[in-house]
C-alpha cells in the first residue's frame, strides 16, 4: 500500500518524496509504479543506491510487489 511504500522511503531517506503513485495487478504480483524525487545534490551513484534500497525493503516486507521507479530531482536547493 502507499502508506508502507511511503514509510520506507521516510526511514531510508526523509529528504526524499514520491508523486504519481499507481498500482497496476497482475495475476501473481502487483507492480508499484512512482517517481521519486531525490534531494538535487544526489549524484547518479547514490540515485541508483537508493532505488536498489528501496526496492529491496518493499520486496522484503511484500514480496508480491514489484517496483518500477522513476528517479527525478528535486529543483529546490537545500539550505
Amino acid at each position: 500500500s502507499k502508506k508502507m511504500v511511503w514509510d520506507i522511503i521516510e526511514k531510508i531517506e526523509p529528504k526524499a518524496s514520491i508523486h504519481d503513485y499507481r498500482v497496476v495487478n497482475g495475476e501473481n504480483h502487483a507492480n508499484i509504479i512512482f517517481d521519486l524525487v531525490v534531494p538535487y545534490s544526489y549524484k547518479e551513484k547514490q540515485e541508483q543506491e537508493l532505488k536498489l534500497k528501496i526496492i529491496e525493503k518493499i520486496s522484503k516486507e511484500c514480496p508480491k510487489y514489484r517496483c518500477m521507479i522513476t528517479i527525478e530531482k528535486s529543483f529546490i536547493s537545500e539550505e
